[in-house]
């Protein structure tokens, strides 16, 4: 039975818990994958599982090792890949994307190539309805090509709150956090707006920042805002999936703002459609976490409809919201959570239309 090729240049598989997931699956449903990337410093790159092979980019160059039934590209530079190496063995190819690039943003000469390695996926996989549809707009695919899976992993996590960042930060027992995990230092991330807003916030609430990795950015960044009397940093980067659940079971609620700054084409529409592409949201929810959002449009609606946590209009409104918010209240958005996220975001029952999918490819006799 012939393996399934993922492309992907990036080469961050291990710790992008939606597409170790989708691949986990596919695994589980008898299909082997071959992961082609480039080699990434400081990225762990590692296979978890017998039926899956990583296989290295040498100096950027493509060796295929085996032929397969189905080629995946990741992202744009994936799929411009993936389209000539499905034409090449002559098999159906398909889109997994996490970014949406506009032509009007990146212009024509960019996008065209794009477009046209679109021309005749079999699928594209987008998450929620009006990012989908922007995705079928700018790329040229119909629509009923396209199946939505949230940018989310599989399965709520329980777990009891825990005082680990109490205990390393030196907070009062009674204190609540507001956690911020992701790009601490990115425009788009409105941190440094938030860090000031802490100003207005009482006594019972402090903020604390955890980036993913860290680098020299961060480090001049945490040295900048220490000292804030409301604003705490994450005593450790570059935290392992189960330590990551660890540190999100520590707070009371998980803060993920965005902000379009249009200064390049991932932060200009990219994030104005943001729909359920937001994997720090949906990790808060799956640890039950309740959610600090702005106006995002599909998601902040989802917050106000299913009582998940705070959706603010403007930064002014947190300082007040917070202050209302007590533990009895969290308890009930906790459960919301859980519900919430079982029903609309797991990928464990969102992935059913690509299985699907390659349940008919198996049939066909072309199948992994």
């Amino acid at each position: 039975m012939k393996p399934i090729m993922i492309f992907h240049p990036e080469g961050n598989l291990n710790v992008n818990p939606n597409l170790t997931g989708i691949v986990d699956i596919l695994c589980e449903h008898g299909v082997r994958i071959h992961y082609y990337c480039h080699r990434k410093d400081g990225v762990p790159q590692s296979a978890w599982r017998e039926d899956i092979t990583y296989i290295f980019l040498e100096n950027g160059v493509l060796r295929l090792v085996d032929s397969y039934a189905l080629v995946i590209g990741v992202d744009r530079d994936g799929i411009l890949v993936a389209s000539k190496v499905a034409q090449h063995l002559r098999v159906p190819y398909g889109l997994i994307t996490y970014e949406i690039f506009f032509a009007d943003e990146t212009g024509v000469a960019y996008k065209q190539p794009e477009i046209e390695a679109c021309s005749k996926i079999q699928f594209a996989i987008c998450q929620g309805d009006a990012r989908s549809r922007e995705l079928a707009r700018e790329n040229q695919i119909p629509l009923g090509k396209i199946i939505d899976i949230p940018v989310a992993g599989r399965g709520i996590r329980r777990g009891n709150r825990n005082p680990v960042l109490h205990t390393a930060l030196k907070l009062p027992p009674e204190m609540k956090i507001v956690l911020y995990i992701g790009s601490v230092i990115s425009k788009w991330a409105m941190t440094e707006a938030l860090i000031a807003n802490t100003r207005d916030w009482d006594e019972n609430w402090v903020l604390v920042l955890h980036n993913r990795y860290d680098d020299d950015q961060y480090r001049q960044f945490r040295q900048y805002y220490s000292g804030m009397e409301r604003v705490c940093f994450s005593p450790q980067s570059g935290l392992s999936f189960d330590e990551m659940q660890t540190l999100i079971h520590a707070a009371d609620l998980g803060v993920a703002l965005y902000q379009p700054t249009f200064a390049n084409q991932y932060e200009g529409k990219n994030l104005e459609f943001l729909g359920l592409s937001s994997g720090k949201i949906s990790s808060y929810l799956q640890h039950g976490i309740p959610v600090v959002v702005n106006d995002i449009g599909e998601m902040s609606k989802h917050v106000d409809d299913f009582q998940l946590g705070v959706h603010v209009r403007s930064l002014d409104e947190l300082p007040a919201r917070l202050s209302a918010t007590h533990r009895d209240a969290i308890g009930i958005w906790r459960e919301n959570c859980f519900g919430f996220f079982e029903k609309y975001l797991d990928l464990n029952v969102r992935i059913a239309p690509l299985l699907d999918w390659i349940g008919r490819l198996r049939r066909d006799g072309g199948a992994p």
